[in-house]
Parts: structure tokens; sequence; C-alpha cells
């Protein structure tokens, strides 16, 4: 059974794709562990699987929606607790 070759990412192409303009930025979320490890390749350098930048990208959806779901039902509480607060005041 043959495969078939694995297109792989430069580092420009990831940072477009994710919007960042910064290597540093890069460099500095892949010493912390929050971006996907590169595949070293010849030459000293680092290409990504398309599949590990998607799988990222998707994480980071849904964390940005467990944030805002969060922060939503957090809002509406504090609300609550305002209105309930200020009608008991004015009441």
């Amino acid at each position: 059974m043959t495969r078939e070759p694995q297109i792989l990412l430069t580092q420009r192409t990831v940072m477009v794709m994710i919007g960042i303009g910064s290597r540093e930025t890069l460099a500095r979320w892949m010493r912390r562990g929050q971006f996907p490890r590169p595949i070293k390749v010849g030459g000293g350098g680092l290409r990504w699987l398309p599949s590990d930048i998607e799988t990222w990208l998707r994480t980071c959806a849904i964390q940005r929606d467990q944030r805002s779901q969060a922060m939503s039902s957090t809002g509406r509480t504090v609300a609550k607790a305002f209105g309930a607060r200020r009608g008991n005041r004015h009441g």
C-alpha cells in the first residue's frame, strides 16, 4: 500500500493561516506548548502538517465559544443580581 505524499506547511504559511505576523509570537507559543510542534526538515526548516494546524484552530474556536458562553451566563447572573439590588433600592 502506497501513501500519498504529505504536504507540509511553511512557517510563513502557518502564520498567515492563523493571522499573526511575528515569528517570535509563534516561537513563544511553541515554547509554552500552546501551539503544535513542527517537523524539522533538512537545513533547519520547520514545517507543520495541515491537520495539526486545523485541529489547533478548531480547538481555539471551541475554547472561544466556551468562554463566550461562560461570560454570557455570568453576565446574565450579574445583571440579575444588579437588577434585584437596584429594584430593592427604588422599590
